[in-house]
């Protein structure tokens, strides 16, 4: 078996290249509760939009918005509180998926019409699509 080395990626039709070693397009790992980001790629900085609310922001544009996320949040210490990581206010994905950003919140699940937003201590979120 032969071991292909590579520093960065770049498939056919992207002018956008990425690191090897996130093999998603973009991805990110940061607290809420202080809008500071612990490890990322492909992420030029968040916005904290207020409690649970907020933008990431990517270093190389989406080809398009129809890109993929997939994200999970933890409070802390409490295993007690179902919490989901969603795009914004359940919102159309035209509106919470730009090319240069998303818009996702931390959401308190405690009935199925119960929500609230919370400032999470851990949230992580991947992106999958092609870049521009």
């Amino acid at each position: 078996m032969s071991t292909l080395t590579v520093t960065n990626i770049k498939a056919t039709g992207e002018t956008a290249s990425r690191a090897v070693s996130g093999v998603a397009a973009a991805d990110i790992r940061f607290a809420c509760n202080t809008a500071l980001i612990d490890a990322s790629n492909n992420v030029s900085g968040i916005t904290d939009n207020g409690v649970g609310d907020f933008s990431i922001n990517f270093t190389n544009n989406f080809n398009d918005t129809d890109y993929g996320h997939v994200g999970g949040v933890t409070r802390g210490a409490s295993t007690t509180v179902i919490i989901t990581f969603e795009g914004k206010d359940d919102s159309t994905i035209s509106s919470v998926h730009a090319v240069g950003s998303f818009n996702g919140e931390a959401v308190y699940v405690n009935s199925t019409t119960n929500r609230t937003n919370i400032d999470a201590q851990r949230v992580s979120s991947t992106f999958h699509g092609d870049l521009a």
